[in-house]
């Protein structure tokens, strides 16, 4: 790396390349971050990180606009910019995209306007399937209720980690209607945003049951995640800092002592955060006035 009057900022040490990461791990990171129609719902279709040629990029932006990146590579050619003031002032809502991302584009078009375009190279030990892209199961059968998902894509396995479920997430309403059954927790977020559901209940659907056995919620956590690690942040109120505790269906939520009972359709708490290590349980009494528990999940504290 130099100045532009020659002056060496930084050279290559002459040690031995190592890998550090699975090379199919790599290609599966490399395939996300290159899929230009997954990125267009955020950033819209021709957008700077689209260099009409393959590209894997990333932007960033930190809190207050202080710094922006754009980090990506071509099968030739990595480049990362970065854009912010020299005196760490925030900028006018600036984002990577915005600010970074022209730079990045106009220097890796121009680097690569008298090559080809190049694919990734595809690593041994990988498989391409065809799934669901609603729920990324395998789709389904159309056995009368339950119908093939409508909307699928290729997407790339390491080999032995394909998913082996079907999906069985699609119904047929009795209006006829094809709908994307979402689980219990999501019902509120579906009628929050006006995604359609079916109109009967869910066992009225699937005809035999087998299929609402299968979707029937066990007594489980949803959040927090286990082995979830959390820090207070000093700078902002305590009432403030709160993490969603969520179960399914309708229980008592503990942390050591009971703290929540939460219902459907919502079924979650808001527990304020408290320093320490915290184990919490979901506890719910079946049809034979026997305790159900559900698996703890400890949540650190910092």
């Amino acid at each position: 790396m130099e100045t532009l009057d020659g002056a060496v900022l930084w050279e290559r040490d002459a040690a031995e390349p190592r890998r550090v990461l699975d090379e199919r791990v790599a290609f599966l990171i490399t395939d996300i971050l290159s899929d230009d129609l997954a990125r267009r719902p955020a950033f819209g279709a021709g957008s700077a990180l689209d260099i009409r040629r393959p590209a894997a990029v990333k932007t960033g932006t930190t809190t207050d606009w202080r710094d922006n990146w754009t980090v990506g590579y071509t099968p030739e050619v990595v480049t990362g910019v970065w854009v912010g003031n020299a005196d760490n002032t925030p900028m006018r809502d600036v984002s990577g995209v915005t600010g970074a991302g022209p730079i990045w584009h106009d220097f890796m078009a121009a680097v690569t306007a008298d090559q080809p375009p190049a694919e990734f190279a595809v690593p041994d030990g990988l498989a391409q399937v065809e799934i669901c892209a609603d729920s990324g199961f395998l789709p389904g059968p159309d056995d009368g209720a339950l119908v093939p998902c409508p909307a699928r894509r290729l997407e790339w396995f390491i080999a032995g980690a394909e998913p082996q479920k079907v999906d069985r997430q699609h119904v047929r309403g009795q209006d006829g209607r094809v709908y994307w059954q979402l689980g219990p927790e999501y019902q509120a977020w579906a009628r929050e945003n006006d995604f359609p559901q079916p109109p009967a209940p869910l066992a009225a659907l699937d005809g035999a049951g087998a299929a609402a056995a299968e979707r029937a919620p066990a007594l489980r956590l949803v959040s927090p995640d286990a082995g979830r690690i959390l820090r207070i942040d000093p700078g902002l109120p305590r009432d403030a800092q709160q993490m969603p505790v969520a179960a399914l269906p309708a229980v008592e939520l503990r942390d050591g002592q009971p703290f929540a009972v939460v219902g459907g359709p919502e079924w979650n708490a808001w527990w304020p955060l408290e320093e320490g290590r915290h184990v919490f349980g979901a506890y719910a009494i079946g049809a034979d006035g026997d305790e159900l528990r559900a698996e703890d999940v400890v949540v650190v504290v910092e």
